[in-house]
């Protein structure tokens, strides 16, 4: 029972983590795709907005190290994943052919 709590206790901040990141991603897939262009600004312009209520308090965060240093290194790699995420997302929003041979277009 005691490796059990052990094991949360490590392990629970990750599904957060990635729960946060594909979310970020889908956030920048549908930014880029109600723009219809610049999908990875708009992608990447979600990830700062998260950013944003982060700074601001808006979304509650925890502390990842006792160390001021370390957790300052923690917080900007995870905004810089944050940043990717969101950007990825929206470069896969970007236009393209409907079809393999593209003759939907334009009847």
């Amino acid at each position: 029972m005691l490796i059990w709590f052990a094991a949360r206790a490590i392990f629970a901040p990750i599904p957060g983590l990635v729960a946060t990141v594909v979310g970020i991603a889908s956030g920048g897939f549908v930014a880029g795709k109600w723009a219809k262009q610049s999908g990875l600004y708009h992608g990447a312009v979600v990830a700062m907005g998260w950013i944003a209520l982060e700074i601001l308090g808006a979304i509650p965060t925890l502390s990842y190290a006792n160390d001021a240093v370390a957790d300052t290194v923690l917080v900007i790699a995870l905004d810089v994943v944050t940043l990717v995420a969101g950007s990825i997302g929206g470069y896969f929003a970007r236009p393209g052919p409907l079809s393999s041979s593209d003759t939907g277009r334009g009847r």
